[in-house]
C-alpha cells in the first residue's frame, strides 16, 4: 500500500519524465533533426489501441470468456496484416490528397461532401466522451490495490481531475501547439511509444511473477491444473454453441474496425505516418505487440482463479499478484502501465476529435456567417478550446456514470458506433460506385439501429424511459424488442446490435449508392481513391497551351485566402510556394493546377471539404476562366487514344465483380438460413437432452438413498461408517442438485417452445407456502437466518399447485442465497379478489440497473458463478405468474436487500 502523497509524486515525476522525452524530441526536430521519424516509433504507436480498459479489462473478459477471447485478440492481429491492403492505400491517397483526420478521408472520398464530414466528427465525439470515462474510472477503480483501505474514496474524483487536467495540459502543449499544413506532432508520438513500452513491460513483468514465482511452473502448468479443477469458472473448452461463436465473430470485427477507425488509431496510422516504407515494420511489430499482450492474458487469467481470487476482481488480478507478493516497485509499475495506456489514449483522440470539430464544425460556419468571422482566423485557441471541452465532457461522464454499470454500456456503444464507419472505409477504397448518398444512408441506419439496440436498454435500466418498451416492444410488437429484434435471441446486447447494424448499414450503403445519382465531381474522386495505384491517363496535344491567365489577380485572391487562417508573414509563405516557378502568365491547365495546390494547403490545416468550398467561393477561376477550361479538357479527352482492348478489359473487370457480389450475397443469404436451422436444432437439442438426464436420474436417487440406509444399519467401525455415510449424502446432494438443474432447462424448453401448461385446481395457499418454508427450515444449515410467514387464514385460490410451489420455492431459494443469513420475510394477503405475496430478505440487494434484466433467461445481477446457478430462476417464475394472469416486481437498493411481490387474482378468468 501506498499514501496519496507517494502515487502523486510518482505520477508527476514519470509525467516529468514524458515531457523531457517530447521537449527534447521538438527541440532537435527544431534544429533539422527528425528524431521521431523512425519506423520502430510508428509501429509502438499502433499498440494504442490498448488503452486502460483493455489494459485492466482484457484479464477479466477472458476470465469470462475463456478460449473464445484469443478470437477477439486475433482480430486485431488480423487487423495489422491487413495494412499491407488497406493502410498502404490509406497513405498513398493521403501522399496526393493530405487529409486532417478520418472526416476528412471520407468527406474527400465522398464528393469532398461537408455532410459527411460532420456526421463522422459528431459520432467521433460521441465515441471519445465515454471512452474518456471509462480511462479515468479503470484508473480511479486502481487506486483500491495501491491506497490503504477506504482512502481511494477520498481521493478518486481528485485524482480523476488531475489526471483530465494533466492530459489537456499535455495535448495542448505538445498535440495543439502550431498550424501548418500537413502537421505531425513527433514529441507527442514519441511519447506515445514510450508508454506503450511501459505497458508492455509491466504486462510481461506481472506475468513471469505469476508464471514462475507464485507456486506455478510456468503457463504449461497453470493451464494443466486448471483443466483438472473440478468446477472450472473460465470455460476453456468453446463449445458455446451458435451464440458463441456470433458473439466471437462479432467481437473480431469490433476490434478489428476499431484498430483502424478509431480516431487516434487512423490519425496516428495516416496522418503520423513521416514514411510509407515505416509500414514495412509495423505491418509485423504492431500486430505481435498486441499478440504478446493478448498471449498473456489467458494464463493470469486462470493463475487468478486457481489461487482463489474473487472472480468479480478479474479485471485487477494483475494489481492483485504483485499486492500479495510484497512487490512494492513492480505495483508501482503495473500502475503506471495503466496510466500510460489512459493518458495515451485520452491524449490522441481529443486531439485528433478537436481538430474535426475546428475543421468541420466551426470553419464552415465561420466562413458561411459574417457574425462568426473572427474564428477564422483564431484556429488554434478553437481547438485548444475543443480540446478542453472534450476532456472535461469525459470527466462529467465520468462523474454521472462511475457508479453505474452505465458506463461500460457506452463504452460498448462507442465501439458498435465505431464500426459503423467500416462499411464506408472499405466501400470508399475498393467500390467505384460507392457515394455520398450510400455513405450517409448507411451511416444514419447503422447508427440508428446501434442507438435502437444498446442505449434505450441501456435508459430503460436506469429507469430513464419505460421498461415495457424492452419486455413488449413498441407498440406491443415482439418482433421490435431493442435486445430481439425480428425474434433473434440468445445473444449479447452487442453482438445483437452490431450483426443488425452492420448489416442495415452495408444493404443501405449499396443500395443508395447504386439507385440515387451522382455528381460528375463525386465520380472522380471515386476514380482517384479506388483506383490509387493506377497512373493517370496523360492529356497530352500537340499544341502549346496559351498563357492567357494574368498571375497577380490570383496572387492577391491566394494571399487573402491564406490571410484568413495564417499570420501575415505565413500567408505570404504559402502563396510564394503556390506560385513558385511560375510566369506572370499562366495557361488554363496550370490555373486548374493551381486551384488544386491551393485547396491541399488549406486541407492539411482546415480539412479538405471546408477548403474546397472556400476555394471555390473565392472565385480563384470565374465562370469564363471554368467554361474555357471545360471547352479545352474536352478537346484534350478527344486527342487522347485509349486502346479497344483497355477498355474491354476494364467493362469486363467490373461486370464480372458485380457477378461475384451477386453470388457474395446469394451465399449470406444461405449462411443466414443456416444459422437459424441451427439455433432452433440447439433449442431442441436441450430438450432432448434434459428429458433423457431426467430418466436414470429418478432410480439413481432412489439407489443412493437406499445405499444410505444399509449404511446406516450397518455394522462397520465407527470411522469408516461415517466417511461411507458422509460419502453416500454428498453424493445424494450432487443427485438432488443436477435433478433440479435438468428440470429448469427442461422447463425452460418448455417455455420457449410454447407448451407451457397452466392445470388449475382449487386449495389453500397459505398452506402450501408454510409447507413449503418447513421444508425449507429442516434443509438449513445452523446459523441459516429463519422465514417467517404472516398470512391470512385460510387463503383458498384457484391456481396450478404445483407451478405456484415452484414460484414460491424459487423466491424463497433467492432470497436464502442472496440474504447473508439474515431473516427472511413472507407476507400474504388479499385485497378484494386481488392476492399478494411477497418476499423480503435484507442481504446484497439488486442495483436499480439490474432489476429490469433479471428476469431474463440467463442473467444474473451478480458475477456469473458466483453464488451458483443458471439465472433462470426468476425467468420461470415470471412466465408462471403471467400465465396465471398476474404480475411480479421488485423493490430493492444495493446493500439494503430485496423485496419481490406477485400480484395475482384468486379466481383468474
Amino acid at each position: 500500500m501506498f499514501d496519496f502523497g507517494t502515487l502523486i509524486a510518482v505520477v508527476l515525476a514519470y509525467l516529468a519524465l514524458l515531457f523531457t522525452i517530447a521537449s527534447t524530441v521538438e527541440y532537435l526536430r527544431g534544429k533539422g533533426r527528425n528524431v521521431g521519424n523512425q519506423a520502430w516509433i510508428y509501429a509502438l504507436t499502433q499498440g494504442s489501441i490498448v488503452t486502460a480498459w483493455t489494459y485492466y479489462g482484457s484479464v477479466g473478459s477472458a476470465s469470462r470468456t475463456g478460449v473464445s477471447y484469443l478470437l477477439v485478440a486475433a482480430s486485431t492481429t488480423i487487423g495489422g496484416i491487413c495494412w499491407w491492403v488497406i493502410v498502404r492505400k490509406l497513405l498513398r491517397i493521403h501522399r496526393d490528397r493530405p487529409v486532417t483526420s478520418m472526416a476528412d478521408f471520407l468527406s474527400a472520398r465522398y464528393g469532398r461532401s461537408q455532410l459527411v464530414a460532420v456526421a463522422v466528427t459528431l459520432l467521433s465525439a460521441a465515441i471519445v466522451i465515454p471512452y474518456v470515462a471509462l480511462q479515468l474510472k479503470a484508473l480511479v477503480m486502481s487506486l483500491t490495490y495501491l491506497l490503504p483501505d477506504r482512502e481511494e474514496h477520498r481521493h478518486s474524483a481528485f485524482f480523476a481531475a488531475m489526471l483530465a487536467l494533466l492530459a489537456g495540459i499535455f495535448t495542448m502543449v505538445f498535440g495543439v501547439r502550431r498550424l501548418t499544413p500537413g502537421e505531425r506532432h513527433p514529441g507527442a508520438t514519441a511519447t506515445l511509444a514510450v508508454e506503450n513500452l511501459v505497458k508492455l513491460g509491466a504486462f510481461i513483468s506481472v506475468a513471469i511473477l505469476i508464471l514462475y514465482q507464485s507456486g506455478f511452473n510456468g503457463a504449461g502448468d497453470i493451464l494443466e491444473r486448471f483443466s483438472r479443477t473440478s468446477a472450472p469458472r473460465m470455460p476453456f473448452s468453446g463449445q458455446g454453441g451458435m451464440a458463441e461463436l456470433l458473439s466471437a465473430v462479432s467481437s473480431a470485427i469490433l476490434g478489428f474496425s476499431a484498430a483502424l477507425l478509431l480516431p487516434r488509431q487512423f490519425h496516428l496510422a495516416v496522418i503520423e505516418n513521416h514514411d510509407p516504407a515505416h509500414v514495412n515494420r509495423a505491418v509485423w511489430l504492431a500486430p505481435l505487440y498486441v499478440f504478446v499482450f493478448n498471449l498473456l492474458v489467458l494464463p493470469i487469467a486462470a493463475a487468478g482463479l486457481l489461487v482463489g481470487m474473487n472472480p468479480a476482481e478479474a479485471e485487477y488480478f494483475i494489481l492483485l499478484f504483485p499486492l500479495q507478493a510484497k512487490a512494492g516497485a513492480l505495483l508501482l509499475l503495473v500502475f503506471l502501465g495503466g496510466f500510460s495506456a489512459a493518458l495515451g489514449m485520452i491524449v490522441f483522440d481529443s486531439l485528433t476529435v478537436a481538430t474535426m470539430v475546428s475543421n468541420h464544425l466551426a470553419i464552415p460556419i465561420a466562413t458561411r456567417w459574417r457574425a462568426f468571422s473572427f474564428l477564422k482566423s483564431r484556429i488554434l485557441p478553437l481547438r485548444w478550446a475543443a480540446v478542453a471541452t472534450l476532456i472535461a465532457c469525459g470527466y462529467l461522464c465520468y462523474l454521472g456514470f462511475a457508479e453505474s454499470n452505465t458506463l461500460p454500456d457506452l463504452g460498448l456503444l462507442a465501439f458498435a458506433g465505431t464500426a459503423q464507419l467500416l462499411p464506408l472505409l472499405i466501400g470508399g477504397l475498393f467500390w467505384r460506385k460507392g457515394n455520398r448518398n450510400g455513405a450517409l444512408a448507411g451511416l444514419g441506419s447503422g447508427l440508428l439501429i446501434v442507438t435502437y439496440c444498446l442505449l434505450v436498454p441501456s435508459l430503460a435500466g436506469s429507469g430513464l424511459i419505460p421498461s415495457t418498451l424492452l419486455e413488449a416492444g413498441p407498440f406491443a410488437q415482439n418482433w421490435l424488442k431493442p435486445q430481439a429484434l425480428f425474434g433473434l435471441t440468445g445473444l449479447s446486447a452487442i453482438t445483437h446490435a452490431s450483426l443488425w447494424s452492420l448489416g442495415a448499414n452495408c444493404v443501405a450503403y449499396i443500395v443508395f449508392s447504386l439507385l440515387l445519382p451522382v455528381s460528375e465531381e463525386e465520380e472522380f474522386d471515386a476514380e482517384a481513391f479506388v483506383d490509387a495505384y493506377e497512373p493517370r491517363l496523360a492529356m497530352t496535344t500537340g499544341r502549346t497551351m496559351p498563357r492567357e491567365v494574368p498571375l497577380e489577380r490570383k496572387r492577391r485572391k491566394i494571399y487573402r485566402l491564406y490571410r484568413s487562417f495564417f499570420s501575415r508573414e505565413k500567408a505570404r509563405e504559402l502563396t510564394a510556394t503556390c506560385l513558385s516557378g511560375k510566369e506572370e502568365s499562366i495557361s488554363l491547365p496550370e490555373l486548374a493546377e493551381l486551384q488544386a495546390t491551393v485547396e491541399r494547403g488549406l486541407g492539411g490545416v482546415i480539412g479538405t471539404a471546408a477548403a474546397h468550398a472556400l476555394v471555390t467561393r473565392s472565385g480563384l477561376i470565374d465562370r469564363a476562366e471554368q467554361q474555357r477550361l471545360s471547352a479545352r479538357y474536352a478537346e484534350l479527352f478527344a486527342e487522347t487514344q485509349l486502346p479497344p482492348e483497355v477498355l474491354y478489359r476494364r467493362v469486363a473487370y467490373y461486370r464480372e465483380r458485380e457477378r461475384v457480389l451477386a453470388e457474395q450475397a446469394l451465399r449470406l443469404e444461405a449462411m443466414i438460413k443456416e444459422r437459424d436451422e441451427a439455433i432452433a436444432l440447439r433449442e431442441e437439442f436441450i430438450g432432448i437432452a434434459a428429458h433423457e438426464l431426467r430418466t436414470p436420474l429418478t432410480p439413481l436417487k432412489i439407489s443412493v438413498q437406499f445405499a444410505e440406509k444399509i449404511a446406516e444399519r450397518s455394522e462397520t467401525p465407527g470411522p469408516q461408517r461415517d466417511l461411507l455415510l458422509q460419502t453416500l449424502r454428498n453424493s445424494g446432494h450432487f443427485v438432488n442438485r443436477l435433478a433440479k438443474l435438468v428440470e429448469t432447462l427442461l422447463e425452460t424448453t418448455r417455455l420457449k417452445a410454447a407448451r407451457f401448461v397452466i392445470e388449475r385446481e382449487s386449495f389453500d395457499f397459505a398452506m402450501l407456502v408454510q409447507e413449503i418454508i418447513r421444508r425449507f427450515q429442516l434443509a438449513q444449515a445452523s446459523g441459516a437466518g429463519t422465514i417467517e410467514l404472516d398470512a391470512e387464514r385460510p387463503f383458498p385460490v384457484h391456481w396450478d399447485r404445483s407451478r405456484m410451489e415452484q414460484v414460491v420455492t424459487n423466491l424463497l431459494s433467492n432470497a436464502i442465497k442472496f440474504g447473508q443469513s439474515k431473516p427472511i420475510r413472507a407476507r400474504l394477503w388479499r385485497e378484494g379478489e386481488t392476492c399478494f405475496f411477497s418476499v423480503r430478505d435484507q442481504g446484497i440487494g439488486i442495483a436499480p440497473t439490474d432489476q429490469p434484466r433479471i428476469f431474463a433467461r440467463f442473467e444474473q445481477a451478480v458475477m456469473p458463478g458466483a453464488y451458483g446457478g443458471l439465472g433462470l430462476g426468476l425467468f420461470i417464475t415470471r412466465q408462471i405468474v403471467e400465465a396465471h394472469g398476474g404480475r411480479i416486481t421488485v423493490q430493492s437498493r444495493p446493500g439494503q436487500g430485496a423485496e419481490f411481490m406477485i400480484e395475482l387474482s384468486a379466481n383468474p378468468a
